[in-house]
């Protein structure tokens, strides 16, 4: 399996479509791994060559279990782009993988040629995000209570959808895996800091898309940073949060014609 090691962890990563292509590296969302933008992958590798990682505390990717911060996190895709010895890419990301991408962003801006960010934010967890979060990570992360009850409630604020079609195959993964893997990752995601105070440093042409329905990230928040990004947002009607999941056609027919549109700009180089 590729994978690179990042300060101590071993970050897995999968490498799809043509070497002679824009790169379009893709960061997934809490309790979800690189599989999350596989409903992406055919249709938007005719115009990027796509590399999709596993964030610490998710997927294949193997850590020591130390905190870590979302400015970690954008050093590890950085650390995969070194890996496979590419110098910019077109950086998206949804939800928690926006943060990163933001971050990335700041800490990088000469490794960014664009940016896609789904379903996020820049902004720091609100009072009511952060006990709603508490609530859920004390419960995920305790082996004496039964976990489907759990992850059947989550599905459908976390990925929306249909429940058969696209909340089940996520119940089944997190139901195998080890649940405690998410430790600091869901500390990490409580303690995060705004950024909002620095948008106005990113330059990189941005593309917002946001579920209509999203329950996790508000309407408000979205917008704040699109306008602080100088874009617009791209609202998918019907859909929840992992709107690139449940909606992929206008997902990925929005992120198409952006990546063309940098193509035909000359800005991917």
């Amino acid at each position: 399996m590729p994978h690179v090691t990042s300060d101590g962890a071993r970050i897995r990563y999968d490498d799809t479509g043509s070497s002679s292509l824009p790169v379009l590296l893709l960061a997934h969302g809490m309790f979800m791994d690189r599989r999350m933008f596989d409903r992406q992958i055919d249709e938007l590798s005719r115009v990027a060559r796509i590399i999709c990682w596993d964030a610490r505390g998710h997927g294949d990717t193997t850590d020591q279990g130390k905190p870590f911060t979302y400015w970690q996190s954008a050093h590890d895709a950085i650390a995969v782009l070194d890996k496979l010895g590419i110098e910019r890419a077109v950086i998206g990301g949804m939800s928690q993988g926006g943060f990163t991408a933001l971050r990335l962003a700041l800490a990088a801006p000469e490794r960014v040629s664009g940016l896609v960010l789904i379903g996020t934010e820049a902004g720091r967890p609100t009072p009511g995000q952060v006990e709603q979060y508490s609530e859920l990570f004390a419960a995920w992360l305790d082996n004496t209570m039964p976990l489907e009850p759990i992850a059947t409630s989550l599905a459908p604020s976390l990925i929306g959808g249909d429940a058969d079609r696209d909340q089940r195959v996520w119940i089944d993964r997190w139901l195998s895996q080890d649940r405690t893997l998410i430790a600091q990752a869901a500390k990490c995601i409580v303690d995060r800091e705004s950024v909002t105070d620095r948008i106005a440093e990113i330059s990189t042409p941005t593309l917002v898309i946001r579920g209509a329905n999203d329950m996790s990230i508000s309407s408000a928040a979205v917008h704040q940073m699109a306008t602080a990004l100088g874009s617009s947002v791209v609202e998918i009607a019907g859909a929840g949060h992992a709107v690139n999941w449940t909606h992929p056609t206008p997902v990925n027919e929005a992120i198409r014609d952006f990546i063309e549109t940098l193509t035909a700009r000359d800005e991917l180089r």
